[in-house]
């Protein structure tokens, strides 16, 4: 997937950022000199019937599993391999952007995300961050905004 040409297409602001290559928010946030509540992560899980769907979340938090299976009436929801992730999205774990996937997926994004006008988020690889308005991920993401997160021991 080719993020740059898509948000070129949508025709939002973005800035990216080049940096050394990371795993977690936490990294890329001091990687960046950003706090960690302005980092989002985009992490896929699929349901029961294996089909994938989106949870976007501050930095400094973590997905509940059962928030996240009531948002979308699951029995199950497991975070995706990262071989799995990256087919559906086309981008790889740690460098996951919020919009501009492979594949339409079904996408919850946590009110306490869009606290921040801007957010950084995966840029497309492991190397990249890319800065969003939050305004611009709702809308091209269709996401619902519901509470999934809890709170990490994380700084």
């Amino acid at each position: 997937m080719n993020l740059k040409a898509y948000l070129i297409r949508a025709e939002i602001e973005f800035e990216f950022f080049e940096k050394k290559e990371t795993h977690t928010a936490d990294a890329a946030a001091k990687s960046l000199g950003v706090p960690l509540d302005k980092i989002v992560k985009s992490i896929v899980f699929v349901d029961e019937n294996k089909l994938p769907l989106l949870a976007i979340i501050r930095g400094d938090q973590n997905v509940s599993r059962k928030k996240l299976q009531q948002v979308f009436s699951l029995k199950k929801a497991k975070i995706a391999s990262t071989k799995i992730a990256e087919h559906i999205t086309g981008y790889p774990t740690g460098g996951i952007p919020p919009i501009g996937h492979k594949n339409p997926l079904r996408t919850v994004i946590d009110p306490l995300v869009l606290k921040n006008d801007f957010i950084w988020a995966g840029g497309g690889t492991r190397k990249k961050m890319v800065k969003l308005k939050t305004s611009d991920i709702l809308q091209l993401s269709g996401a619902l905004v519901k509470d999934i997160a809890i709170e990490t021991d994380e700084k």
